[in-house]
């Protein structure tokens, strides 16, 4: 144990500590005051239970507008619920837990919830699909495929005239390699 753990309890409760100094905004000056103990003593717990990284971007997470959301280097949104199962260090995934409600059941780990419109920061149930991983990662290379026919439209064409049935038929060579060659030029 810490000297002042048995004195100040509240410096060894993670949820009373969150909500002092994220969601009402006390400095550690403040949290001091009102236990009546050292500010070293409530920075020291805060760095301990992890609670002042939550706002000083820990795991690549900031502070949003609403003080228990957070917004991940990956994009998406983490919501801090510490009481979740699935929490990692309080935090989970906005759209799992409107999933989750949508359902009205836990997800399983090897679920996957996909957003429709690629927006990882639509978490409206209407924008959000269950799937597993092999669907998923079908979905995500037709995506790419698509995002990079735009980016090529010359390339796409001539890819798709090599591989439609019409053009097919009139790739039909006496030497088969004339078309695997084609395939090889266009891309």
């Amino acid at each position: 144990m810490l000297k002042g753990e048995t004195k100040y309890p509240e410096l060894n409760d993670r949820e009373w500590l969150h909500k002092q100094y994220i969601v009402e905004g006390r400095s550690g000056e403040k949290i001091a005051q009102k236990l009546g103990c050292s500010e070293k003593l409530v920075y020291s717990a805060l760095n301990r239970l992890w609670v002042r990284q939550w706002l000083n971007g820990h795991n690549n997470c900031h502070r949003n507008d609403t003080l228990s959301r957070f917004i991940g280097s990956d994009g998406y949104i983490f919501v801090y619920m510490p009481s979740h199962p699935d929490a990692i260090k309080g935090c989970i995934r906005e759209h799992r837990l409107v999933m989750e409600k949508q359902l009205d059941r836990r997800l399983l780990k090897s679920e996957i919830v996909h957003h429709i419109n690629g927006n990882r920061q639509d978490n409206r149930p209407e924008n959000l699909k269950l799937t597993n991983r092999k669907d998923h990662l079908k979905e995500q290379d037709a995506w790419r495929l698509f995002m990079w026919a735009l980016d090529n439209p010359a390339q796409a064409r001539e890819i798709l005239n090599v591989v439609s049935p019409c053009a097919a038929s009139e790739t039909k060579r006496s030497d088969p390699s004339e078309a695997g060659d084609a395939i090889v030029r266009a891309t």
